[in-house]
């Protein structure tokens, strides 16, 4: 070779290598761009954009017969558009201003400051793409000004949230319970679940707002935006519409409702005005319910003293929340139907006199005498003597005259003997019969927060002894304790619902229901569209011989009549037409001075439709306290069969139609420069230019389906 061509021998495999290196970067970026554009294309995509959670409006809560009870109302909010506000150079000196004019126009109990709004923006459980809510129902002027003055008030908005409404104030409101910010708890549990929450959330924090979370709740929808480098939302790229939470239909009859809770505060009022012995009752508190013994329903549940719901809308403030939960206001939160426990007392003697029957050491008929004390059965001196409570109830009783006179000398003798012969009929025979009516455990009422009460037995004596000595400092068991617990005293405690559950148990024949609050689910606006119906359900049963519940029956028919321990209460119903039956109760407590009345009844006594339970705290006798309350409450149903109507405090409006209800998310507006407005609350953004947006939501479907589309037990 010789050495001219040498050079060009080189210079062509440098070619070579050159256009084959070009080839295959040509080839790859070929591949690259055409073959697996779309790939890549999404992982851009998806790197730019943001999916955002849209919140549904939450269900409806109605009576039983359709009036609503709690439902959305649409408010003004003034709000913080982080984002925004991360760009203005002097966002501080623009939240002061904004401070100073809430403090101006919305007249706070505690005043906004730039600290505190601070500590608003910088919580994490509201997204970083969310709006930060700072006052709700903005004053008609504020709003004005801040329109006027847009420029000076970068990354403020006025936003419009769906914010519940009370449409009868404070009646029910421990039943209705409130809405609140997702717990800690309540999103860890929740967050994985098929509709997850957001840790800015809406829940349902007490009563059926939380019980039937899962059907109000409905299903959120999503909006999926493009955001530029800085996070900053660009378009709109897509719009899933949210589905609005269920209608619940309560058990609840909400004109009973009101006059359950009127019967209980006048007689409540009436008791701290009727001087006894020791003064005059502070009866602080007390609650009633009343349902259906053939079902479980509960129609009315009254807890006094109260709150209004409404404290929670949009957020309670701490003042508010410590008086709900203060002491010295004897706990307005608390329900004290299903959540608070007494000593049952005399009402109690239901159970003893049922376990007198089924272990024999009574008969229907059986006289026993009562002289208006009684001592234990082989007792030497010295021996504890147990009076009759009211010092006067003597004669011979068999068990309908014993209920009816309530004396407490012949159930003194049924606990005695029932105890002395355990050795043939066991240690617990009362506290069986308790168990049977349901005592000692929860109902399973669709309410948090249930207590399940206490029926004391040897057993647990003991191991009460062994784990806290110096509280109870006895392990055994006496006759003593047999007998304070066949008249319902001692380490008994019971819930008022508990009570009516376990009357409804007797008057029905012997089955146990669980009450319940829920009558229906339905589509939201759509009555006729039911997701679930509950049937009765059974929870137990126990076996009463007809002549045994025909001499208890008459004992309690015998309680409201001439000789009875309520004689006089019922004057005003004609009980010819509408007999009421029940007892009366006056239970000690060890702390208060003052007794603990009760009275459960039902009604007509003959074809019992309605068990009433009722509970007045400290106020003395039950025929003078708490039989009022359930008189007051039958005096319509013995003369109208109803109740009488109450017009809501806040008017509702009649379903919407679908069209009002969702308008459609297909329709977008376009604002300035070109952005797709989708399903963005309706919301005005000062000092960022005019925006433009569109109402969006949908209907769902309108079928049903699944096991418990039509009906079923749980």
């Amino acid at each position: 070779m010789s050495t001219e061509t040498s050079p060009r021998v080189r210079l062509g495999v440098v070619a070579i290598v050159c256009i084959s290196l070009f080839a295959a970067l040509f080839a790859r970026l070929w591949y690259l761009q055409v073959m697996n554009a779309p790939a890549y294309s999404q992982v851009a995509v998806n790197r730019s954009t943001r999916v955002l959670t849209v919140a549904p409006p939450r269900g409806r809560i109605l009576d039983r017969n359709g009036n609503v009870l709690v439902d959305n109302t649409p408010t003004k909010v003034v709000a913080l558009d982080r984002q925004a506000l991360a760009k203005v150079k002097d966002a501080d000196a623009v939240v002061s201003r904004l401070a100073g004019l809430l403090n101006q126009y919305q007249h706070p109990k505690k005043p906004f400051t730039l600290a505190n709004i601070k500590e608003k923006l910088n919580n994490n459980r509201v997204g970083p793409y969310e709006p930060v809510p700072l006052a709700e129902g903005i004053d008609d002027n504020l709003l004005v000004f801040l329109t006027e003055h847009s420029s000076e008030f970068p990354g403020v908005m006025a936003e419009t949230q769906l914010l519940r409404q009370y449409h009868y104030g404070p009646l029910a409101a421990q039943v209705l319970g409130y809405v609140g910010p997702i717990s800690d708890s309540q999103w860890g549990a929740a967050r994985h679940s098929k509709e997850p929450y957001q840790k800015d959330d809406q829940v349902g924090r007490a009563g059926v707002e939380q019980s039937f979370e899962k059907y109000l709740r409905g299903t959120p929808g999503k909006k999926v935006v493009e955001v530029d480098p800085t996070g900053r939302i660009v378009r709109t790229v897509s719009v899933t519409d949210p589905v609005p939470g269920d209608d619940v239909y309560l058990s609840i009859n909400i004109n009973a409702q009101a006059l359950a809770e009127k019967a209980l505060a006048d007689q409540l009022a009436a008791a701290r005005q009727r001087p006894a012995t020791l003064g005059y009752p502070p009866a602080p508190a007390g609650g009633t319910v009343l349902m259906q013994p053939k079902t479980g329903q509960v129609l009315a549940l009254a807890s006094n003293p109260t709150y209004d719901p409404k404290l929670f809308v949009p957020a309670i403030s701490n003042g508010d929340w410590k008086t709900i939960n203060d002491p010295a206001a004897h706990f307005p939160g608390l329900n004290r139907v299903v959540s608070q426990v007494y000593s049952p007392g005399s009402t109690f003697k239901l159970v003893t006199a049922l376990a007198g029957l089924k272990a024999g050491v009574i008969a229907p008929q059986t006289p026993v005498d009562d002289p208006g004390s009684y001592q234990l059965i082989g007792c030497t001196a010295p021996c504890a003597t147990f009076h009759d409570a009211a010092g006067d109830r003597t004669g011979t009783f068999a068990l309908p005259e014993a209920i009816s006179a309530s004396s407490d000398v012949y159930f003194y003798k049924v606990g005695d003997q029932l105890w002395n012969s355990r050795g043939r009929v066991g240690q617990t025979p009362i506290q069986d019969v308790a168990a049977a009516f349901g005592f000692g455990k929860q109902t399973g009422i669709e309410l948090p927060g249930e207590a399940a009460g206490r029926v004391p037995t040897p057993a647990n004596r003991k191991k009460l002894h062994d784990a806290l000595p110096k509280v109870y400092p006895t392990a055994d068991w006496y006759s003593g304790d047999s007998v304070n617990l066949a008249i319902g005293q001692g380490e008994l405690d019971v819930t008022p619902l508990q009570l009516a559950n376990a009357y409804s148990q007797l008057v029905n024949g012997g089955t146990r229901y669980k009450p319940t609050l829920l009558y229906k689910v339905t589509k939201a606006f759509e009555p006729k569209q039911v997701v679930y119906k509950p049937a009765p359900k059974v929870v137990g049963h126990i076996d009463i011989p007809p002549e045994w519940q025909a001499a208890m029956l008459a004992g309690f028919d015998g309680a409201t009549k001439p000789g009875g321990t309520a004689a006089g209460v019922f004057d005003n119903i004609d009980m010819t037409k509408f007999d009421v039956a029940g007892k009366t109760g006056t239970a000690q407590t060890v702390q208060e001075r003052f007794d603990n009345a009760w009275f459960v009844g039902y009604a007509p006594a003959q074809n019992p439709q309605w068990v009433a339970s009722t509970i007045v705290e400290q106020a003395g006798f039950g025929a003078v306290n708490a039989a009022p309350v359930v008189a007051q409450l039958f005096q319509p149903l013995a003369a109208t069969g109803t109740f009488p109507a109450i017009a809501p405090t806040i008017p509702w409006i009649a379903p919407p139609t679908a069209t009002t209800l969702a308008p459609s998310s297909t329709t977008t507006t376009t604002v300035p420069g070109g952005v797709p407005a989708g399903s963005v609350p309706d919301t005005t953004v000062f000092g960022q230019g005019p925006t433009t947006t569109a109402q969006s939501g949908t209907t769902g479907e309108t079928t049903t389906s699944g096991p418990n589309a039509t009906g079923g037990a749980n």
